[in-house]
């Protein structure tokens, strides 16, 4: 994704949560910036170690490779901390996908 948006912002948090919580700090680790499908294609191919991903991306992942650690998922933080996601359309396309 790229750097500096909301969802940059949001997924580092999330990433140095989950590195907390497994005893590790962001001084730890080397991030490499990439796009969503990029992640996919890297993490499944070996490039990269880990990866900071979400859904759908995530599911996508698991389908590939046997035996993932899934380090930390948004249900282990919540309730004390909720991570908002959004899906927008427009009303023709809502329209479209409920059949109307």
């Amino acid at each position: 994704m790229p750097e500096g948006t909301a969802a940059d912002r949001l997924l580092a948090l999330a990433l140095a949560l989950a590195l907390e919580e497994a005893g590790i700090t962001t001084d730890d680790i080397k991030g490499v910036p990439m796009e969503p499908s990029t992640v996919v294609t890297a993490f499944g191919s070996g490039q990269v170690d880990a990866a900071g991903i979400w859904f759908p991306f995530v599911d996508v992942i698991k389908k590939r490779i046997t035996g993932l650690n899934e380090l930390s998922s948004n249900e282990d933080s919540f309730p004390n901390i909720a991570f908002p996601s959004s899906f927008i359309v427009s009303d023709e396309t809502a329209a479209t996908r409920r059949g109307s």
